[in-house]
């Protein structure tokens, strides 16, 4: 046998000793799927801040009649 091969079988008994033997890399379990975008937030924060624009928009044009510029009016 090789002084090599022994140490190295020496050094890898005594690294193992005490623990149990490390599973074998192929029986390990698939990661998790991952999680899907949550597209109903995303949708939600959009209609309020929609929601909110034209809420302050209609405020400014009722209480300052003609601090918005007439759009279409032609």
């Amino acid at each position: 046998m090789d002084p090599e091969r022994m140490v190295s079988e020496a050094l890898r008994a005594q690294a193992v000793q005490g623990r149990p033997p490390a599973p074998p890399t192929g029986s390990r379990r698939p990661p998790p799927p991952p999680r899907p975008f949550p597209v109903g937030w995303v949708l939600l924060i959009a209609l309020l801040t929609g929601a909110l624009v034209g809420v302050s928009l209609a405020m400014i044009s009722i209480f300052a009649p003609g601090a918005l510029p007439a759009v279409g009016a032609g």
